[in-house]
Parts: C-alpha cells; structure tokens; sequence
C-alpha cells in the first residue's frame, strides 16, 4: 500500500505540468481511485464497531441530540444497509472530505491548476495524520474548513453558520475550529493584530502563559465538556491508558515537524507574497494558533491534536496562493522558490509518514467479505 499511496501522490504532482485542457480528467480520477482503494481497506478498521454499537437502528442517530454528531451516524446507519457497510461509510466520508476541501479551495479563487499542490500537501501531511484512520473528526474539519473560508473570502455568515452547524453534527470538536475562526475574522478591527510580527509574539507569549496554567484550564475542560458529551470521558480514560497518547513532549520529533511546518510556511509568505488578501492573512493567522495550542495542551494529546488538527488545513489556501502565480511566469525567482520549497515538503512529509511513523503499515486487503460480523 505505501508503494502504491507514494505512486498516486506523485501521478497527482505530475497533473501539476500537463495542459490545461487536459488535466482535469486525470486529476479528480486520481483522487476517485485513491478514495475507492482506501475504502476497500478491511484493517485499520475503527467503525464497523460504531455502526453496529451507535447507528444499529433510527432511534439512536438522535441519541444525545445536540451532541449526538447526527450527520455522521445517519451516514453510519445509511451504510449499515447498503450490501457492503464497511466500504460504503469510508468511501462516503473520504468523498465529503475530499469534495468539502476542494470546494473551499474554491473559495479563494483558486483554479484546478493551484488546488493540486494543496492536496498533494494534504496527503502527504493532514490527511495520513488524521483523516486516515480517524474519518470522522477529519469529515468535520474538512467541512468546517469550507465554512470558515464563506466567511474568510466572502464575509458570507449564512454559508459559515449552514456548513459549520453541518460540520458540529459530524464531530462536535468542529465547535472549537468555528470560534478560533470567529476571533480571528474579528481580530482585523485591531490594529495591534495587523501586524504580523506582533501578532506572532503575542501568539507565541499567550502560548508560554498558558502552558503553565494548563492543568487548571484542561479540568475545567473536562468538567464541562463531560457533561454535555458522555462519550468524552470514555475517550478521556482510554488516552490516559495510552502512554503514547496522553502526554506530548514539546521536543519530539512529530511535535517540532508540525511546528516547524508552520513557521515555514508563515516565512515563506511573509518574505514572497505580495497577496494583501485579507483571507490570506486570516489563514496566516490560524496556522500561527496551531502551534500555541500545541504547546498549551502539551499535557493531553486528545485536547492538543483535536483542537488542533482542523487549523492545519489553512495551509492549504496558502499553498494554493503561491501555486497560482506560478501560470504568470516561471521568472519570479521567489515564487519559483516557494515551490521548491512547499515540494520539498510535500515529498518530506509524506516519506517521514509512511517510512518513519509507518502511519499506512496496518493497511490490509486481507478480509475482502466487507460486510460486517454478525452481532
């Protein structure tokens, strides 16, 4: 599977260089077939479990309503009934995904020519992070990503408010992105926010504050969130269990990589991007919170990487920015540089994550039945 996950990355890097005319029949079949073999999977599998335990009948997709993630176990239980459920709620979920960050990309006028490298980027990076195995909170981020950017591109709140109510009732986590997104789009009003070092140094001071008051806040976290959702204190003892789950070390290497990808790509555009798009700069801004709260749920991976992961995404607009001006000329020395730079990544990226971090080694075909065991 990793032979054949590095084949399709870079069949899809090559659409990159073709003509115009010609690159879309090649570039969405390639994301089809890559979204069809990974549904095929019969290991990892997490949600055949879920189906039967929480979308069994129509009672429970209402079950705990408003925190119930309605949307995602209606796609369960629709799945359950279809010939082949195991296959059906993964290509179902992986098709959202994929079609709720394409259409965000959208938003920020970018063509199919600059929405290839953005998913290159997202396959070798967000996507085999999270989205892999862990489908639903990663449908919830691609679709709440597509809420922020209505409001990011178009100050559009009625397509902010839909999508993000749609992406809570797939996972509720989404409820955390939409309220960065909101302080974020406000920040703009002041002036101290718009400039961009400034606004790095508070970020970076709030961050250091934080993490020493961090055990008091992530209490208080766990005493409210439990109440509401009585899932979260399941998950909570299962992280605590987990050794390698629960707490983060600031210097391990997966910590520092995520980080440092962030300053990169914040470099890259502050030093090579004319672009004063104000949507832009918003992205700038969620990808600057990434780390901060990296650093200040150091003590609880489950509250760092969920609260964390969907901010990630807004490299992708970025990304997608440099790519655009690429169409211009092959002569802007700093564009052509970015490239490099954001290729060199992707590549990185995805070898440390399927050779290092091994994160496609449990893929297997070995159960081709794909229905579900009896209960």
């Amino acid at each position: 599977m990793e032979f054949f996950y590095l084949i399709e990355i870079f069949l899809i890097l090559i659409t990159f260089f073709i003509k115009d005319n010609q690159r879309k029949f090649i570039f969405y079949p390639l994301i089809v077939v890559l979204i069809i073999t990974l549904s095929l999977r019969a290991s990892p599998d997490e949600y055949s479990r879920y189906m039967l335990l929480s979308a069994n009948n129509a009672n429970q997709i209402f079950e705990g309503f408003p925190f119930s993630e309605t949307i995602f176990r209606f796609i369960a239980f629709f799945s359950l009934k279809t010939p082949f459920p195991r296959f059906s709620i993964y290509f179902i979920t992986y098709f959202l995904t994929f079609l709720s960050i394409l259409k965000g990309l959208e938003l920020y006028k970018l063509g199919l020519l600059s929405k290839i490298l953005p998913i290159c980027f997202f396959l070798s990076h967000q996507f085999l992070s999270l989205g892999y195995i862990a489908i639903r909170p990663g449908l919830a981020n691609a679709i709440t990503f597509w809420a922020i950017s209505y409001l990011f591109t178009k100050n559009n709140f009625r397509g902010f408010l839909s999508l993000g109510i749609f992406g809570f009732f797939v996972h509720v986590q989404s409820f955390i992105l939409l309220i960065i997104a909101l302080c974020v789009y406000y920040s703009k009003g002041f002036a101290l926010f718009k400039n961009r070092n400034i606004l790095l140094a508070i970020l970076l001071f709030l961050g250091s504050v934080f993490y020493y008051l961090r055990t008091n806040i992530e209490q208080f976290l766990i005493i409210i969130i439990g109440r509401f959702d009585y899932l979260f204190l399941t998950y909570m003892d299962y992280f605590k269990s987990d050794s390698y789950g629960y707490d983060i070390s600031l210097f391990d290497s997966n910590i520092l990589l995520a980080i440092a990808l962030q300053f990169t790509v914040y470099v890259l555009y502050v030093l090579f991007n004319n672009n004063k798009n104000t949507a832009y700069s918003n992205c700038l801004k969620m990808i600057l919170v990434y780390p901060v709260i990296i650093i200040f749920f150091s003590n609880i991976s489950f509250f760092a990487l969920r609260f964390a992961s969907g901010l990630a995404l807004f490299n992708l607009p970025i990304i997608g920015g440099f790519s655009s001006q690429i169409k211009s000329s092959f002569k802007n020395k700093k564009i052509s540089f970015s490239l490099i730079v954001i290729l060199s990544l992707s590549i990185l990226l995805t070898f440390y994550n399927i050779s290092i971090t091994q994160r496609l080694s449990d893929f297997s075909f070995t159960k081709i039945d794909y229905f579900l065991p009896k209960k």
